[in-house]
């Protein structure tokens, strides 16, 4: 009897498909620690950026960063292009005030 697992009628069972935070995770690592240059567009990002690599997923993900502040959209020639500025926040410093 403890073996026994039940599944809901509603519950589809496992997916396939990985969790869109841990996408949406190795995404934003993969730029603020591998991609060096300070814009991308969403073609680089689903050529070179972390599996999947799914154009539709891609946008879902980089309207994510866009809405939390990570990128910014800019402006492009091209209707159909996608570019951003990554926003690289600054590197905490440590300050050592001496004691009184």
């Amino acid at each position: 009897m403890p073996n026994e697992t039940f599944l809901l009628a509603d519950d589809p069972g496992p997916t396939k498909q990985p969790h869109k935070s841990s996408q949406l995770e190795k995404l934003l690592t993969w730029l603020t620690r591998h991609w060096t240059k300070n814009t991308i567009t969403l073609r680089e990002i689903y050529d070179f950026g972390p599996r999947p690599r799914d154009r539709k997923r891609a946008i879902e993900l980089t309207e994510i960063l866009a809405k939390n502040g990570w990128i910014v959209p800019r402006k492009t020639w091209r209707r159909d292009r996608f570019e951003w500025e990554i926003i690289r926040g600054p590197t905490p410093l440590v300050l050592f005030l001496p004691k009184n």
